[in-house]
């Protein structure tokens, strides 16, 4: 029983010790989470829960703290977080910390247990069974990176019953490690064995229970938040658009005044008979009514429209405006078209937007095939984007609202086998979304 106790005491250490690693990991270096980086912080994470495990063993050598576990730590930091060195360097400190407060919470666990010492606590094993348990370790910690990426990606706020749930589902799994552990390395009679052997099957009943509780829990609340959030977004982007009818509705206004006027112009005029000035007030007023007007030959009508509106809203912020639409976009819902190509446009003005208006401009490009359909946006980029930000995450104050355009670009894309790709390029910051058509 004794071996058992020492057994749990130690999964739960490093329980906490892993948990701790895996927060500084994803949350205080603000690790990416994206999908082509799963692999690389898995990675990460197996490597740290190794150097973790492995240094517990000899808790008296806190030379290899110093000299080995601390700087692996930092030159993991450096290659694989983002942020500054500083903030590494900072998060590298509390790793270290929370490593010193795990062995002196060993310490003070064996002292206030009498005959229980720290050898017993970390006693030895063989190479094979060390692989076990690194292993064990390894896989440990890639389920908590696993959840908190999940968590991560929606940032949804738990109950306090599911915090309970989490923290009586990582007690109940310390517990059947240490209970298979001792049962696989320890001193136990078979008669134990077989008690302990089914109540370490039926704690892994209730800790399957308990992860299908949360995950399907999380997949609810974030089901909910991510359509509230749409909602909200859908909300802001129709007041944009009618603010942006008002205007045109102002505008009309002010024209049929001016046609008015004019009319009584050309009135008193030709009662004068100058009919030069006429012609030179007709003249004026034809290199106003034949300003160039942006009309686009998709063949969708919603998109058409969409596309003219936008493409006139962006020529009235001062933004020089090149577009060219070769194909049609049959294959493609007329919602999907709208969204993905409406958000494509307002990325690229509201960063026109930020320039001087000598230097705004935005390149449209349609073209494809009857198989697959391409589409290119271009704006005039000042300083990189990529760079500082290479997961395009909105830098506006309301993250709740705002940032989901991106998000949709890629969902469309997704939903019809295509691919969206972001590069900068001569001075240009390129959108670049490909569309297999649906027969």
């Amino acid at each position: 029983m004794k071996h058992l106790i020492l057994s749990i005491i130690q999964n739960i250490l490093f329980f906490l010790e892993a948990f701790s690693v895996t927060f500084f990991l994803l949350r205080f270096c603000k690790c990416k989470c994206e999908e082509r980086r799963m692999q690389v912080l898995v990675f990460q994470t197996m490597v740290m829960a190794v150097l973790c495990t492995w240094s517990s063993y000899i808790p008296y050598f806190t030379g290899f703290i110093l000299f080995a576990y601390f700087p692996c730590i930092l030159i993991f930091s450096i290659l694989f977080l983002d942020g500054a060195f500083g903030q590494k360097l900072k998060g590298c400190l509390l790793v270290l910390c929370i490593k010193l407060l795990t062995l002196l919470a060993a310490v003070i666990i064996t002292m206030r247990c009498g005959d229980w010492t720290l050898e017993e606590l970390y006693y030895d094993f063989e190479w094979y069974k060390m692989a076990v348990m690194l292993l064990e370790r390894a896989f440990q910690i890639v389920m908590f990176g696993w959840v908190l990426r999940a968590e991560g990606k929606l940032p949804v706020r738990m109950k306090r019953l599911e915090k309970g749930v989490v923290l009586s589902n990582l007690i109940t799994s310390a517990i059947t490690f240490g209970i298979i552990h001792d049962i696989s390395y320890g001193n136990v009679s078979s008669e134990w064995k077989a008690y302990l052997f089914i109540l370490s099957l039926l704690c892994l009943v209730i800790m399957n229970g308990i992860t299908f509780y949360l995950m399907e829990k999380l997949h609810q609340r974030n089901e909910l938040a991510s359509d509230n959030k749409m909602l909200r977004q859908r909300v802001m982007y129709y007041e944009s658009h009618l603010e942006q009818t008002h205007e045109q509705i102002e505008e009309l206004k002010q024209m049929r005044h001016d046609i008015r006027h004019s009319y009584q112009l050309i009135s008193n005029l030709a009662s004068l008979g100058k009919n030069r000035e006429i012609e030179q007030y007709i003249s004026e007023v034809l290199d106003i009514v034949n300003r160039e007007e942006y009309i686009a030959a998709t063949g969708n009508e919603f998109v058409d429209s969409m596309l003219c509106y936008k493409l006139s809203y962006a020529a009235k912020k001062g933004i020089k405006v090149v577009h060219s639409v070769t194909a049609g976009l049959e294959g493609i819902e007329n919602v999907d078209c709208c969204n993905l190509i409406g958000n494509l446009i307002n990325n690229a003005i509201e960063a026109n937007l930020k320039l001087p208006e000598g230097k705004r401009k935005l390149e449209l490009f349609i073209k494809g095939d009857p198989c697959k359909l391409f589409i290119r946006v271009r704006n005039i980029l000042e300083t990189s984007v990529l760079d500082t930000n290479s997961g395009l995450a909105t830098q506006k104050k309301d993250k709740d609202v705002h940032g989901y355009g991106i998000r949709i670009i890629r969902k469309i894309a997704s939903q019809y086998n295509g691919y969206v790709q972001f590069t900068e390029e001569e001075g240009f910051f390129c959108a670049e979304v490909m569309l297999f058509r649906r027969t």
